[in-house]
């Protein structure tokens, strides 16, 4: 399975976000007006759906605040997108970005990967995979995945995992 996100130590997670929710249409639509306020008010170039959850000098990673979707287990999937600071390359190409689609399972501290694309620094796809999620894995601490779950597992003042 391919993994392209990155899970470097030492990412903070960014001011930006409190909580993000998608269990009350009203409640999403205010806060994704709050996001495009905060991301105007930032000057950052992602559209207004993307919310930083999380940088460091190398990365900074974004949440897709409009993807939030709630399965009837209760796992929670949101599509992320990682910026670095100097392109990468891995699966034998040359990317500046990567989004990856998270499945997460908040109540365990648990995730998996069910899709992804690399990105040039024009946006492009240069590469792009679906897959299931697969067995779900624990969500290691201080990494990039852990500043997403802190940010999207949060919900009707219910604890992020690990908390």
């Amino acid at each position: 399975m391919m993994r392209c996100t990155a899970r470097r130590p030492g990412i903070s997670a960014a001011t930006e976000v409190g909580m993000l929710t998608h269990r009350r249409p009203a409640r999403q639509m205010r806060l994704l007006l709050a996001v495009a306020a905060v991301v105007a008010a930032s000057g950052t170039e992602a559209a207004a759906d993307w919310v930083r959850v999380a940088s460091s000098p190398d990365v900074q990673i974004f949440v897709h605040a409009g993807t939030l979707a709630k399965d009837s287990r209760g796992f929670v999937s949101v599509w992320t997108k990682t910026v670095y600071a100097v392109p990468q390359t891995a699966v034998g190409i040359r990317y500046a970005a990567d989004m990856t689609r998270f499945v997460l399972d908040c109540a365990d501290a648990r995730y998996g990967v069910a899709g992804g694309k690399f990105l040039d620094a024009r946006g492009n796809v240069l590469r792009q995979f679906d897959e299931p999620a697969g067995e779900l894995q624990p969500i290691p601490v201080a990494t990039g995945i852990d500043a997403i779950a802190k940010a999207v597992c949060t919900v009707d003042g219910e604890t992020a995992p690990g908390k």
